[in-house]
Formats: structure tokens, sequence, C-alpha cells
């Protein structure tokens, strides 16, 4: 592992509920960002907004059925939201439910730093497969995924019939699980 690769994890730490606003902030903005033209503006300009992402990732903080992480610098420019995939048919994968890049920051690397850290952390716990669910249409994400290895299966869901999503998935060679 590069200094510099050490360096960028070394910015990745478990979300706290002071961390909450800002990880809302870029999810919305995110999100806006994303999936203008494939979703609608209804949804993405209406439905969700930073006060209800708020909830959800408190939410998630105080239940713990996720783990979330942040990237921070001195400035928290992204997240993921990760956990044991709760597809019937995954029950022993490990997803990557959310992932997400400050849209002024991305391009810098984060997101792979971030994906890289998913994929350490899912070796550390013992899983040797990875899933995800991509909103189908959003190229630039499916070709960040493509790029690192995921393949796309042919299982699809319908949220709200507001989009379809389509679920990716990737083997990983080797499991190193940490000793308990």
């Amino acid at each position: 592992m590069e200094h510099k690769e050490i360096a960028l994890k070394s910015m990745i730490r478990p979300m706290m509920v002071e961390d909450v606003p800002r990880v809302a902030e870029i999810h919305v903005f995110g999100q806006r960002k994303a999936y203008q033209g494939i979703m609608p503006d209804k949804f993405l300009f209406g439905t969700i907004n930073v006060a209800k992402r708020m909830e959800f990732f408190k939410d998630i903080l105080e239940k713990g059925y996720w783990d979330g992480y942040v990237y921070d610098d001195g400035i928290i420019r992204g997240f993921i939201v990760i956990g044991q995939c709760e597809d019937a048919d995954k029950t022993k994968a490990f997803k990557l439910e959310r992932i997400f890049v400050d849209p002024l920051m991305s391009g810098k690397g984060i997101g792979t730093v971030l994906e890289q850290f998913f994929t350490d952390e899912a070796s550390k716990r013992g899983f040797n497969e990875l899933c995800l669910w991509v909103v189908e249409g959003n190229a630039a994400a499916i070709r960040f995924y493509e790029n690192k290895g995921y393949k796309i299966e042919s299982v699809k869901m319908t949220k709200d019939t507001e989009y379809t999503m389509v679920r990716y998935t990737k083997i990983l060679d080797s499991v190193t699980p940490e000793m308990v």
C-alpha cells in the first residue's frame, strides 16, 4: 500500500451524531446531481430534503443496523453506509448501502478511497461477496463500479414507481477475517 493511500484511508472514521447535518447535506445534493434527468424533479426537489435525511441518518446511528463512516480531512467530504445485505438471496453478502461524495469535491479520488474501505471492511468481517444497488441510468456510478470489478445482475427493483435500481455484485479474491 502506498503512503498516500494509507494517508487517505486514515481520513475515514465512524460517523457520529454531530456529523449528521453535513452527511445529510452531502446526500441530498449528491442525489440531486447524480439523479437529475433520471428521477423526477418533484422527487429530487420536493420529497428529499436535508431535514428528512437528517432523521434517516440519526435513525441509522441510533438503531445500529448499518455502519456509517465519513471521509474527514477537517471537512467531511463524503460518506458510506455499509452492512450485511438484507436481500433474501444475498444474506451472506456485504452491502454498500450508500456512498456519496460532495458534488463540489468529486473527481479527487474520495469515492475510490471510500469504496476500497468498504471492500477492506468486508474482507475483515469475513465476507467474500459484495453487493450494491445502482439507479438505472446513472452512467457515472455504473462506470465507477464496473471499473472496480462489479458485475451487473439481472435483478431489478422499482422504488415507489419513481425509479428502477439494478444490483451489482463482486466476489473478493481473498478474505482475511479479523480474530475476535
